[in-house]
């Protein structure tokens, strides 16, 4: 018995080992684009999921909204950091968001994340 349990330790902690990889949070990416509308941005091709997306370049504002060309939903928020308590919307795959022409440019989208 003391040979069996030898062997077969190993074998649970390399199949144990496995499985913690498999589920580590190797970075995914939606597959597809995030398309802006106005703000001088085009869009952010395949975004990778859980990354807060804030920095639009701009020495003003950012975009008004954008089209969700993805395979997942995209959540709007009204901080840079992505907080909670900031989320504005979730848009679906092949839907839009866009903030109102009245109040654009002083109410834009300040950062998405995907997934």
């Amino acid at each position: 018995m003391r040979i069996k349990a030898r062997i077969a330790a190993p074998a649970v902690a390399a199949l144990s080992a496995a499985a913690l990889f498999a589920t580590s949070g190797a970075a995914q990416a939606a597959t597809g684009n995030v398309e802006f509308i106005k703000g001088g941005l085009s869009r952010i091709t395949n975004p990778q999921d859980g990354y807060c997306y804030h920095d639009w370049g701009t020495t003003w504002g950012g975009p008004q909204g954008f089209v969700n060309h993805t395979d997942k939903p995209v959540k709007v928020y009204l901080s840079t950091d992505c907080a909670p308590s900031s989320l504005t919307a979730t848009v679906e795959p092949g839907k839009d968001f866009l903030y109102s022409s009245t109040w654009y440019p002083l109410v834009y989208v300040h950062a998405i994340k995907v997934g």
